[in-house]
């Protein structure tokens, strides 16, 4: 879909979600088209959407699925941002990360993220990312499974 026609999907969707508040599939399913329009936008509207989902998911913390897609967005926006700013957002993304560790689909995210961070950084710093990744693949043996088939 046109970044045009999705920007109108998603003010649908955002209408519909002021009006079902209490139907959380319509928020998830609003809360997945943000994520997936940020993926086209220019860096300072995805700031802008995700921003819309943080709020959104404030909302719904108790609904993992719309809080994990929210995580999806971190990650997401963190592929654009300067390396100051990435920082800030994987902070972001730990943090939710701790709150729902039980759930191995938002280890798989934060391992993403710490990804997305180490990109950039200094041989020091990305040995220090590494070494993040290898204690959280110890705790989580199925996450660095699904961590490496991502690059196979």
């Amino acid at each position: 879909q046109p970044l045009e026609e999705r920007i109108e999907t998603i003010a649908k969707l955002e209408q519909l979600t002021q009006t079902y508040l209490h139907n959380e599939e319509i928020v998830l399913t609003y809360a997945k088209g943000l994520v997936n329009l940020s993926t086209k936008q220019p860096l300072e509207e995805r700031i802008e959407t995700i921003a819309k989902l943080e709020q959104l998911t404030q909302t719904y913390l108790h609904n993992e699925e719309i809080v994990l897609t929210y995580a999806k967005g971190l990650v997401n926006l963190s592929t654009k941002q300067p390396l100051e700013e990435r920082i800030e957002t994987i902070a972001k993304l730990e943090q939710l990360t701790q709150i729902y560790l039980h759930n191995e689909e938002f280890v798989l995210t934060y391992a993403k993220g710490l990804f997305n961070l180490s990109i950039d950084l200094s041989e020091e710093a990305a040995g220090k990312i590494q070494i993040q990744l290898a204690e959280l693949f110890e705790k989580h043996p199925h996450v660095e499974f699904l961590f490496l088939s991502l690059f196979s």
